[in-house]
């Protein structure tokens, strides 16, 4: 809501969000998706929707806060992407960006870009209360994982040893390394 609230206010009708090999803008962020080929469309009041390639639909669909709809042909054609379109410039390369107004200006004329990436950093840097709530509970798991790993560490002979024993803590903690 923020977010949308911040499109409004610079004029900004709606966000496209990518995740494409090598380039994370932002989609996790709002989706709580964290896969190659996805578009995330935000507009500046409505529900936002993430299109997925077709082979990742189903995981998307149970991982994603937001709705998930199968990315097909044409989805530039879609009516979701007009006026002036926000982009995470501050990820996206040249070549990528250009593509992307190119393909977007194949199907719909009248378009204008807009940067977004200040519109996130602001948001990203205040923290929400669930993202507290995440954040203490990280901390806890790897204080339990590193009391573990001093109280056993003589008995490791290399460091390797001490990336496996904390990998496995990890998996057994049902999280992931960052």
């Amino acid at each position: 809501k923020k977010f949308q609230r911040e499109l409004r206010k610079k004029k900004i009708d709606v966000a496209l969000l990518v995740n494409l090999k090598d380039i994370c803008s932002g989609v996790f962020y709002f989706s709580c998706v964290d896969v190659e080929g996805v578009y995330l469309i935000i507009p500046k009041k409505g529900k936002a929707i993430l299109y997925s390639v077709p082979m990742q639909y189903e995981m998307v669909k149970k991982q994603s806060g937001v709705k998930v709809v199968k990315l097909k042909r044409g989805f530039l054609k879609s009516g979701k992407l007009k006026g002036r379109i926000g982009v995470n410039k501050e990820v996206l390369s040249v070549k990528v960006f250009d593509k992307l107004k190119k393909d977007i200006r194949k199907n719909v004329k009248s378009v204008s870009f807009a940067d977004v990436s200040g519109i996130f950093g602001d948001l990203r840097k205040i923290k929400t209360k669930k993202e507290i709530f995440y954040v203490k509970k990280a901390c806890k798991i790897v204080d339990k994982i590193f009391m573990k790993l001093k109280r056993r560490f003589s008995k490791f002979k290399t460091e390797i040893d001490v990336v496996e024993f904390i990998e496995r803590e990890v998996k057994k903690a049902s999280c992931e390394l960052a």
